[in-house]
């Protein structure tokens, strides 16, 4: 590809955000299109709107072409589809690379000898993911920082001709700091293979990463001062993949997934410079608000709560927060029935499962759970309705030691929140001192700690927490996920349970269906418009020092009811709940281990 600056051809519409040399003479961007007789731009700066034969673009060569991009099978998801050039405000692969190029020029000025050049390199492998990036062995040392990525699509989502998947250095969240690559994953029509893996090398000198973060030239003067800046303003970017989509005909080009980023998504993507003090996570605490449903982060020996806590804690494991919003229903045995019928007919049925706005209804079959619960002599855990508990499934592997917190119930506008951890413990038994001084551990990335104490409250005060087993609860669930617009996932659990006791005494049997949000939608601004696939970049000064990858109590805030994927939750709720529980009474469910206790009459 080559890049130059010539007349602009007078059909091709100027895209959102390119760069355009203006009748002033200087290089400007497009912010909006005035539609005339002919095509008129508002440029960045300039107030008037400027006729298209008044600028010059710069951009590659040749222009993009207008190509339809449909799903590789007729009638399946979009999934990975792409649209390129079809129509205002779409990115093609080609454009993408264009302001790329754009940036790293206004970066790296003097030469293009400077710029970071990746290496780009196409295989196949079996995957049957969505979409997975990963880092592979990074090198950090004096000279810089070397890593491959790889981007692995899944070939049954295919788009027609490609998937188009940006990479991108992230200092923050949503905010790029050097655009690296667009990867065009799809079937090689010379040899008919499917092209679903790519690799993506590259390599950043100190200097380099220095000039990205806008360092003075005393800074840059050498590599261990280049260095000393990075890791002072950086500790932690993170490489970051998004795959695009067209969620219909004639829609904006946006993304759909991604993997990696500045808060390790999918436990991957983090580039660990060097180790974050305590002081770091204490101001990231305070000064950092995270709404995602869904952070972790594998433990590292860094971490100050695996330094604190190694005893009883798997390193290389995930430390997991989630804040849930879902609804509960105990329902009666027929009810569960209906509700079990309703979802296996959307599953085969899509005609009837879209008049809910519903583009995919999967089963996943069911599942027999084991948990234990553990509480104090007092039970002063399950009366607050706080859930401390080991997780037991067959099929887990040799090792596996899930361990959860979820604390007390927030409401917004009507509406349940409530904060959720896990971790995998190596300790065994749970009522053994280290694991108790883990749970109300002060580290300030003890995001568990954090959970059970927010949930005790301040009157639990400094009182040691004696746990020991108060029950085990045993389900039969049966699980669907239905797929919404933009990649919203809603969760059915339905669940027969009962508990029993250390000393053999057996509950009651409860059926409840449970429902909420599982995979977070994607709303961004239109990628043209500058959402995370374009060029666009961010100044050192206008990004906190790393992004939180976990949450804190402080995180359930009334915006939370706002979110455009938990109104789609519960848009589906109150069309669905009522065809799947049918015009029976039902009751609002609560803390289930909650109340097999009472049942059992450990409590009242």
């Amino acid at each position: 590809m080559t890049t130059s600056e010539e007349s602009v051809p007078p059909r091709f519409l100027i895209p959102k955000g390119a760069c355009v040399r203006g009748p002033d003479g200087q290089l400007r961007k497009v912010v909006n299109h005035v539609k005339t007789s002919r095509w008129m731009y508002l440029l960045d700066g300039i107030g008037t709107p400027v006729e298209q034969s008044a600028v010059t673009r710069i951009a590659p060569d040749p222009y993009p072409a207008v190509v339809e991009a449909r799903p590789a099978v007729e009638g399946t998801s979009t999934a990975h589809l792409t649209t390129e050039g079809m129509g205002v405000e779409l990115c093609t692969p080609t454009w993408l690379e264009g302001t790329f190029v754009f940036d790293r020029k206004r970066r790296f000025p003097t030469a293009a000898s400077e710029w970071i050049k990746p290496a780009v390199t196409y295989g196949s492998e079996e995957w049957d993911a969505f979409g997975r990036l990963s880092l592979d062995n990074p090198v950090v040392n004096g000279d810089g920082v070397s890593v491959t990525a790889t981007i692995r699509s899944n070939p049954e989502h295919f788009a027609d001709p490609h998937d188009m998947v940006t990479l991108r250095l992230e200092r923050d969240l949503d905010k790029t700091l050097d655009a690296i690559a667009v990867v065009t994953p799809g079937k090689d029509r010379t040899r008919q293979d499917q092209r679903n893996v790519a690799r993506v090398a590259v390599t950043y000198s100190w200097e380099q990463l220095a000039r990205l973060l806008d360092a003075p030239a005393e800074a840059r003067a050498d590599p261990a001062r280049a260095r000393a800046y990075v890791e002072d303003k950086m500790p932690r970017p993170g490489l970051r993949a998004d795959w695009y989509v067209a969620a219909r005909k004639g829609a904006k080009n946006t993304y759909i997934h991604r993997s990696g980023g500045a808060d390790g998504k999918g436990h991957t993507g983090l580039l660990r410079l060097r180790p974050l003090t305590p002081k770091e996570y204490a101001d990231a605490a305070v000064n950092q608000t995270r709404t995602e449903w869904n952070l972790s982060e594998d433990l590292t020996p860094d971490r100050p709560v695996y330094a604190a806590h190694s005893q009883v804690l798997q390193i290389g494991r995930e430390m997991a927060t989630t804040i849930e919003a879902e609804a509960e229903y105990v329902v009666t045995d027929g009810q569960l029935t209906r509700a079990i019928g309703v979802l296996e007919l959307l599953v085969g049925a899509p005609a009837e499962a879209a008049e809910y706005g519903i583009r995919a209804a999967t089963a996943h079959g069911v599942k027999e759970t084991h948990d234990t619960y553990y509480d104090t002599a007092e039970h002063d855990l399950l009366k607050k309705g706080i859930v401390l508990r080991r997780r037991h499934v067959s099929t887990d592997p040799e090792g596996t030691f899930l361990f959860a917190v979820k604390g007390g119930t927030v409401t917004f506008r009507n509406e349940p929140f409530r904060l959720a951890s896990q971790v995998h413990l190596s300790a065994d038994p749970v009522t053994s001192p280290e694991v108790a001084e883990f749970c109300l551990g002060t580290t300030p990335d003890n995001a568990f700690a954090a959970v059970l104490r927010d949930a005790l409250g301040p009157q639990w005060g400094d009182k040691r927490l004696e746990l020991r087993h108060a029950l085990t609860v045993h389900s039969t669930r049966v699980k669907f996920s239905l797929q919404l617009d933009n990649a919203t996932t809603i969760e059915f659990s339905a669940d027969t349970s009962h508990a029993t006791t250390p000393d053999g005494r057996e509950s009651s049997q409860i059926h409840c269906l449970e429902l909420g949000v599982g995979h977070p939608g994607l709303f961004v601004a239109d990628a043209a418009a500058g959402g995370p696939g374009t060029g666009t970049t961010v100044a050192a000064q206008e990004a906190p020092l790393f992004t939180r990858t976990y949450h804190l109590p402080k995180d359930l805030v009334p915006e939370l009811s706002a979110k455009a994927d938990f109104r789609q939750f519960t848009g589906l709720r109150g069309m669905l709940v009522p065809v799947l529980l049918g015009p029976d009474k039902t009751t609002p469910g609560g803390n289930k281990a909650q109340m097999l206790a009472r049942d059992l009459k450990l409590f009242t």
